[in-house]
């Protein structure tokens, strides 16, 4: 008879589980993302939590949400903090000299909505990652859109540019779509970081970065061409890119052009604004 009642009682709360995550998918109810924050593994079917599952166990993603996971410095390891290196010091949320988190619970309330709100609006609800990579920020690549993380001071810098790139591209802004559409940009001051989020563009090199793809051979000068039509705008506006390449330029299929991406190298610097000053890798000498 107990065991009768416990197991009508294990499928009652499967069902409620359930019926709570379905709720969520298709109501998107912020009234029960507290108990979703607290720890994501509880409710892993849901599309924010399998992607922060999948940014911890396949990324060592430990610098935005160790809290969501119900780990501490005794049962997470150290390169879970140390993967990205000091570079992205910014995004710790544990300081593993002062024994104490650095963010709050309502910050990972923030990240836990951000990753939700990016992920209803510009991936189809898409919880599969491509690939993560750390360089001046951190860019997380998904299947229709890329996410970039950068301190307030990296964003500062290029503030009036990213704004640019994400205005719609008619009237006076026509032009500018030779670089990538940036679909939003979420400011968090309290926590000294921005969040970039762009299109999701076509590679033109294959994954190992050393080929250029079959389909994009014969349309190299083309291709240079867009780059270098790009720059002539960058430079109007006083902006240098400094990692011109192949690499930083995309094909989108949609509207079947060659569009410069990665701004993270940036600089506002009109007087050093000459071709000479900003040559696209590889290709000009």
């Amino acid at each position: 008879m107990d065991q009768t009642a416990n197991l009508y009682a294990d499928q009652t709360s499967n069902l409620n589980k359930i019926n709570m995550i379905n709720s969520i998918n298709s109501k998107e109810s912020v009234n029960l993302i507290n108990q979703l924050v607290q720890n994501i593994y509880q409710y892993p079917e849901y599309h924010v939590n399998k992607l922060l599952i999948n940014l911890q166990r396949n990324y060592d993603f430990g610098y935005i949400s160790p809290l969501a996971y119900e780990l501490d410095k005794d049962n997470l390891p150290d390169e879970h903090y140390n993967f990205f290196g000091n570079q992205l010091s910014w995004l710790k949320v544990y300081d593993q000299y002062a024994n104490m988190y650095l963010k709050t619970p309502d910050f990972l309330k923030s990240i836990y909505l951000l990753f939700r709100d990016i992920l209803i609006k510009y991936n189809k609800v898409n919880s599969h990652v491509l690939y993560v990579k750390a360089n001046s920020g951190l860019t997380i690549v998904l299947a229709n859109c890329v996410i970039r993380f950068m301190s307030m001071n990296s964003y500062s810098k290029l503030e009036s540019l990213y704004d640019i790139l994400s205005k719609p591209r008619e009237g006076e802004f026509k032009d500018y779509d030779c670089f990538e559409r940036i679909y939003q940009i979420y400011n968090f001051p309290d926590y000294n970081f921005v969040c970039v989020v762009s299109e999701k563009l076509t590679s033109i090199k294959t994954f190992d970065g050393i080929h250029v793809k079959p389909r994009f051979s014969d349309q190299l000068d083309l291709i240079f061409d867009s780059i270098s039509n790009a720059r002539e705008l960058l430079h109007m506006n006083g902006y240098l890119h400094n990692d011109l390449s192949l690499d930083n330029t995309g094909y989108r299929e949609s509207t079947a052009q060659y569009v410069v991406f990665d701004f993270d190298m940036s600089c506002y610097n009109p007087l050093r604004c000459l071709v000479s000053n900003d040559k696209i890798r590889g290709f000009e000498k």
